[in-house]
């Protein structure tokens, strides 16, 4: 019996060194929502940035994906994070101008031996790109961050880079799906845009991940609307805020190298 009580305290000091270490992560904020040994439990760090090695987080059951899509999203000790991406066809679209002032809504554009695109221009055709969100965020819910990302394919030239591009959202609580068939602007789509658009997303010439500058003052006006209830479908508009023949090309959803666009919202 004596020998017993010695074996299973010596297992006990040898397991001692690994809870303390467990203990320390949890402290840490290194295991999140982790409860330590001696009853008290981490809080999740909200305003860290998830690393690529580092696996993926889950928040409200959606992937989080890399550290690089975290910028211009600070958090709140107190805030939950939706991530939310385009889930089809319909949640990214553009619209074009003709030679004849018509304007054209389509749902990407296509090019042999390409994969499909989006684009934003200050050329004859002023493109302009619209993303479409179901979103779950309680209406009346305070937003204390939110971003838009989204992929680059191309440039037109490197003129581009420190140009800026303007972000505005339709002023609805459910933005209708984007249809090829549809002849008329952005402002006509299913309601009106707010008209105060979020300037200052700068063009970066190097990385291809583009995440805005931040909305949640687009978020939380949509948010507050009496037609608004979690699960409906936020819109935005991306506008060129620059000048000349210059385009910048965004991949489609459908783009077979990826090219979800993704918003991140911060609520509590």
């Amino acid at each position: 019996m004596r020998r017993l009580l010695v074996v299973i305290a010596v297992g006990l000091a040898g397991c001692w060194p690994f809870q303390q270490t467990l203990d320390e992560r949890c402290d840490a904020g290194l295991l999140e929502g982790c409860e330590r040994a001696d009853g008290g439990a981490s809080a999740p760090d909200a305003g860290s940035a998830e690393s690529d090695a580092g696996g993926a987080e889950r928040d409200a059951g959606l992937d989080a994906p890399d550290a690089g899509r975290d910028a211009g999203l600070p958090g709140d000790a107190g805030s939950r994070r939706v991530v939310v991406m385009v889930s089809g066809d319909e949640d990214d679209g553009l619209w074009v101008v003709h030679s004849d002032g018509g304007t054209e809504e389509r749902l990407s554009y296509a090019v042999a031996n390409s994969d499909p695109y989006g684009t934003i221009s200050s050329d004859s055709e002023k493109a302009r790109m619209g993303f479409r969100f179901s979103l779950d965020v309680p209406r009346g819910a305070k937003i204390d961050a939110a971003a838009l990302t989204i992929e680059r394919k191309y440039l037109s030239d490197n003129s581009l880079g420190g140009e800026a591009i303007s972000v505005d959202a339709w002023a609805t609580g459910d933005v209708p799906a984007f249809d090829a068939t549809h002849r008329h602007g952005p402002e006509a789509h299913g309601s009106p845009l707010f008209g105060a658009p979020v300037t200052g997303w700068l063009i970066n010439v190097v990385e291809v991940t583009m995440v805005s500058q931040d909305l949640r003052a687009l978020v939380q006006a949509v948010v507050d609307r009496g037609d608004w209830a979690p699960g409906k479908h936020i819109g935005f508009v991306a506008t060129a805020a620059f000048t000349g023949p210059r385009y910048l090309q965004i991949l489609d959803v459908k783009a077979a190298q990826g090219g979800l666009a993704e918003l991140r919202v911060d609520y509590h």
